[in-house]
């Protein structure tokens, strides 16, 4: 019945002209009957359900429901509700997903309410992916056109907010002026002692100082991880990096990074949505349907866009990747950053292929049985190549993981066939398989054929420094 009267509903016909009583509806036992509750809030505006339906956000298997449905009911009850989401987001994925929405019901209070996460942002990407969407909001290009940047921002997010307006082209090249002015009467100093003046400058440079372990470590302080993966772990957004060094020369690989539009690989040119709402939606384009169409956003977000909802498409200039990423580091930084990107592929110790490493971990504050749930919903942590983690790595996850306890750090593998499994621990103590933790003296079990998981228990003040897991049969997903 339900269904019936949202599909009513979505063609504008009423059932009755009072409310009819959905609020135990949203409380229901069953997950589906929820659902439907949510979407008939939005679709009949239902601004008096609008905290619960906030409320229903919180279960992830309701989330994008009432996102939609909060979009859907817009004004100050949204607003109110969105505000209380944005604050309570304690990860850049949940952020931006909330963000989203919030622009496009309000453009200029989600542009108030984003900027204390400007402040803050761990770095320019995750500013990046903030203004992004703020961008696809309504009206958020027009405030910032005569309003002005929202004050006290710092660099690395006014940098962001520059290149991803400039990205729009048309009115955003006009806003990225703002930024440029901002930006022009306080310059940040960058290390340029000794900086060679071209590609043949750098490519000698490299070659004498650049130390690929450091490099290493560049690497995930740039988080470039966010939007390129190696070995399968890591973002789609960008080419996947695992043979670059085995496949292209040094001196391609140092202007990638020192001008990302200088070479954009094909696949990875980004578009520009204009939508029917007034908003925008900027990424790469992936799966296509005769209705819908995926679209990659920074920060590892996948949004579903409906056809039905484009007006136009344009192909952004550039790259999504800001142009100066590297401009931070020292000299000697960037040549360690380079020779790391130039051994990967390489027989050697940055040879991604070995699937019985695991290379992306996720944490919990709970351990689930058998089948980790909601996987892609959990904090990742990136582990070094070898698999071995990293104080470094541990920092950003284990301060999205809610509560004040332990974390258990889990990772899914696909063993091809029936057999032992033998499991090899560094670092900290046994593990759990399944849920069901290792004895004292146990170093494999017998499985079937098919999917994972294996957990082991970290001290959230003090997690192992070089933990590292390894299989003996099969692969580690990494998705």
């Amino acid at each position: 019945m339900l269904k019936w009267v949202s599909e009513a509903a979505a063609r504008g016909i009423r059932i009755a002209e009072e409310n009819p009583p959905l609020a135990d509806l949203l409380s229901h036992s069953q997950v589906g009957v929820r659902k439907e509750a949510i979407r008939l809030s939005g679709l009949w505006k239902r601004s008096d359900l609008a905290s619960k339906v906030r409320a229903a956000a919180a279960d992830n298997a309701l989330r994008k429901e009432a996102l939609i449905a909060l979009q859907a009911i817009g004004g100050d009850a949204s607003v109110k509700e969105l505000s209380t989401l944005l604050s309570e987001a304690t990860t850049l994925s949940d952020r931006v997903e909330v963000l989203a929405v919030f622009a496009k019901v309000d453009g200029a209070k989600a542009l108030g309410a984003a900027a204390p996460l400007l402040a803050v942002a761990a770095n320019e990407a995750d500013a990046a992916a903030l203004w992004r969407v703020l961008w696809a909001g309504n009206g958020v290009l027009d405030r910032v056109m005569k309003d002005g940047v929202p004050p006290d921002l710092p660099e690395g997010a006014l940098k962001a907010g520059f290149n991803t307006a400039q990205q729009l082209g048309g009115r955003g090249a006009m806003v990225a002026e703002k930024f440029s002015a901002i930006r022009s009467r306080n310059p940040t100093p960058v290390h340029s002692d000794g900086k060679p003046a071209d590609l043949p400058g750098w490519m000698e440079y490299t070659q004498k100082n650049g130390i690929a372990t450091k490099g290493e470590a560049r690497y995930f302080g740039l988080n470039c991880q966010i939007c390129h993966a190696i070995g399968g772990a890591g973002g789609k957004l960008g080419p996947d990096m695992s043979s670059l060094g085995a496949s292209a020369p040094m001196d391609y690989i140092i202007e990638s990074v020192l001008n990302p539009a200088a070479k954009v690989k094909e696949g990875y040119h980004s578009v520009v949505f204009r939508m029917k709402d007034g908003g925008l939606v900027m990424g790469i384009p992936g799966n296509e349907t005769d209705k819908e169409i995926l679209v990659r956003l920074p920060g590892g977000i996948e949004q579903v866009v409906a056809k039905d909802a484009i007006i136009g498409r344009d192909m952004a200039p550039g790259s999504l990747m800001p142009p100066g990423l590297t401009e931070v580091m020292g000299v000697e930084d960037q040549a360690h950053l380079f020779a790391f990107l130039g051994q990967l592929g390489k027989p050697g110790p940055f040879d991604a292929s070995d699937g019985k490493v695991a290379r992306i971990l996720r944490l919990s504050g709970s351990l689930p049985e058998g089948m980790v749930p909601d996987w892609s919903k959990m904090p990742a942590a990136y582990t070094n190549l070898d698999g071995r983690m990293t104080p470094r790595a541990w920092r950003a996850p284990l301060s999205a993981v809610e509560g004040k306890g332990a974390v258990f750090a889990m990772a899914q593998v696909d063993v091809p066939t029936d057999g032992m499994l033998i499991i090899t621990i560094e670092g900290t103590e046994r593990p759990w398989l399944d849920g069901i933790r290792f004895d004292a003296h146990e170093t494999g079990r017998q499985v079937k054929a098919g999917r994972h998981t294996i957990a082991v228990l970290i001290n959230r003040d003090d997690p192992a420094k070089d933990l590292r897991i390894k299989v003996s049969a099969g692969r580690f997903v990494t998705p």
